[in-house]
C-alpha cells in the first residue's frame, strides 16, 4: 500500500488533500467514512524518519494530545500503526478545524489590526495557562504561526504538540533533537533549558510577526534581544508587553501565561502617531446581549455632572451615548436587533451584521481632534468577535 491522495487507510479514513508538510510528517484532510465527518490525520513513515527519535517525538505527542481536553486545542481521536510491505507508517488522527494558520493568514495580506492581533494573543494565553496547569506542566516548544489556527469566526487553536514535553521530561530523555522553530526559539531552549516562559517568548514573536509581517530571526539583536522599537507603531501599552515578554532573560519576563494575560487585557488602543486619539472609553462590554422588549427613554438619564465627556448607559440591548461638543458626528445609541447592530446618528442610522459572536461585541468611544485649531469630535469603534468597524474616524468634519 502507498499513501496518496485517495487512498483508504484502515479500511475508514479517506486522504482528501494534504494541508502541510514537515521535516518528517505530512497531515492530510480526511474523511472518516464510518462518522461521515472530517479529520486531520498526521503520518509519518518509518521509512522517511531521519532517525528513532523521530518517531519517539511522534508517540509522545500522541500521549500528550490523547490527554488535553480544551476548547481550544482540536480533540485527539485516534493513533495506530499500519504495516505495509515495504514501509511502517504511524498515523495520529484529530479534529480538523476549517481555518487559517497565521502565516497563512498574514502571506493572504489579511490586515489584521493592533486589536485584533491583541485578541488572538490573549487567546493563545489562554490554552498556554491550561497547558502550564498541568503537574508537571506541558511546554509546547513551538508555538510559531503555522501551529495557531484562525476560523473565520474568530476562534482561535494551537495544534501539532509533536515537540511539547513536560518541564521536566526532557532532563531525563535520551533525545538531543533541536525542537521549536529559528525565529520563534527563546535563547534558552538552544541551550536544551524550557521552562514556561519559554512558550511566552514565542508568543512574542508571534505578535511580533502579525504587527510587522516580518520573521522575527530578520530584526536586528543587542546581544539576545531583538531590536524591533524603532520599526514597529504600536500603543504604549502594547510596546512595553512586548518588550518584557521578549526579555532574552527569563526571570525579566513575565513569570506566568496568567500575568501576561493580565497585562495584556489592560492594553489600551487608539494610540498613533498620525492621528492624535485620545481614548476616553474603551471596549464598553455588550456580552450575552438579548433583544429587548423595553424602549428605554434617554431623557431620564441624569448627565448633569458630566461635562466635555461621554456618558454611555447600559439597557438590555442597547447603549445610550451622550456626548456634549461632539462636533458633526454625534452618536446618539447602539443597539443591537438580531444579528444585526444599529448605530443612530442624528437622524441617520449605520446598520452592520454581526460577524462574530455576540459575547465578544464591544464598543470604543474616541475623540478625534483634527484642524489646526484642534477641534474636536467623538467617534465610534464597533468590534464583532471579527473585525472592527468603524464610524466618523476617517470623515473630516464636513463630511460628517
Amino acid at each position: 500500500m502507498k499513501i496518496e491522495l485517495g487512498s483508504i487507510i484502515k479500511n475508514r479514513y479517506r486522504l482528501l488533500c494534504c494541508l502541510g508538510r514537515g521535516n518528517t510528517a505530512v497531515t492530510y484532510q480526511a474523511e472518516d467514512l464510518q462518522m461521515r465527518s472530517l479529520v486531520a490525520m498526521k503520518i509519518v513513515s518509518l521509512r522517511d524518519a531521519e532517525d528513532w527519535q523521530t518517531l519517539e517525538l511522534f508517540e509522545g505527542e500522541a500521549k500528550t494530545f490523547a490527554g488535553l481536553d480544551h476548547p481550544q486545542i482540536p480533540k485527539y481521536l485516534d493513533y495506530f500503526e499500519i504495516d505495509t510491505q515495504s514501509d511502517r507508517y504511524f498515523c495520529l488522527i484529530r479534529e480538523s478545524i476549517e481555518g487559517l494558520s497565521l502565516a497563512e493568514l498574514v502571506n493572504s495580506n489579511y490586515q489584521l489590526t493592533e486589536q485584533s492581533v491583541c485578541a488572538i494573543a490573549r487567546k493563545v494565553l489562554e490554552i498556554l495557562k491550561y497547558l502550564h496547569g498541568f503537574t508537571p506542566s506541558i511546554i509546547h516548544r513551538d508555538i510559531q504561526p503555522d501551529n495557531i489556527l484562525r476560523t473565520s469566526n474568530g476562534s482561535v487553536y494551537l495544534i501539532d504538540f509533536g515537540a511539547a514535553s513536560s518541564i521536566y521530561s526532557h532532563h531525563s530523555s535520551n533525545l538531543d533533537t533541536f525542537v521549536g522553530t529559528l525565529g520563534y526559539v527563546p535563547p534558552e531552549q538552544f541551550m536544551g533549558k524550557v521552562l514556561a516562559a519559554s512558550d511566552l517568548y514565542s508568543l512574542g514573536c508571534v505578535v511580533l510577526f502579525l504587527l510587522t509581517k516580518k520573521c522575527p530571526a530578520d530584526f536586528p539583536t543587542h546581544g539576545f534581544k531583538i531590536n524591533f522599537k524603532s520599526t514597529i507603531k504600536v500603543s504604549r501599552d502594547l510596546l512595553a508587553w512586548l518588550e518584557q515578554i521578549l526579555e532574552p532573560a527569563i526571570k525579566d519576563r513575565f513569570n506566568s501565561a496568567e500575568e501576561a494575560l493580565q497585562t495584556l487585557s489592560k492594553v489600551e488602543f487608539f494610540q498613533s502617531s498620525t492621528e492624535p486619539w485620545r481614548v476616553i472609553l474603551n471596549e464598553i462590554s455588550l456580552q450575552n446581549s438579548e433583544k429587548s422588549q423595553v424602549k428605554p427613554n434617554p431623557t431620564t438619564t441624569d448627565f448633569s455632572k458630566v461635562k466635555n465627556s461621554p456618558l454611555l448607559k447600559r439597557e438590555n440591548n442597547t447603549l445610550w451615548i451622550y456626548c456634549p461638543n461632539s462636533g458633526y458626528f454625534r452618536p446618539q445609541r447602539l443597539q443591537i436587533e438580531e444579528d444585526i447592530f444599529i448605530l443612530y446618528v442624528g437622524n441617520s442610522l449605520l446598520q452592520h451584521p454581526i460577524r462574530g459572536n455576540k459575547a465578544d461585541l464591544s464598543v470604543s468611544l474616541v475623540r478625534k481632534e483634527y484642524g489646526e485649531t484642534r477641534k474636536q469630535n467623538i467617534c465610534c469603534t464597533i468590534y464583532d468577535g471579527t473585525s472592527f468597524h468603524q464610524f466618523g474616524s476617517e470623515l473630516d468634519y464636513k463630511e460628517q
